[in-house]
């Protein structure tokens, strides 16, 4: 048995609903003016040896040197 408090916490952890938590994210991104956020989602993936090309939904297509896929099993990142 592992406590929290055993390392001086009061919880390891907090399940936050997704909809609030997603509606805070989107406030922050809008009042970051050094995030670009594009509404529309990844359709592919193309990793590459430099960049990675991402096309999206919207028929934009994007080149980036890192990519981050924390969207789950089914990610188009995998």
């Amino acid at each position: 048995l592992f406590e929290a408090n055993e390392i001086g916490l009061s919880e390891f952890g907090m399940n936050i609903e997704n909809a609030s938590l997603l509606a805070a994210l989107a406030v922050a991104v809008v009042d970051a003016p050094e995030i670009r956020w594009y509404a529309a989602m990844l359709a592919a993936c193309d990793p590459g040896l430099d960049v990675a090309r991402l096309r999206l939904t919207d028929g934009t297509v994007l080149d980036a040197e890192l990519v981050v896929g924390a969207d789950g099993e089914g990610s188009a990142c995998r």
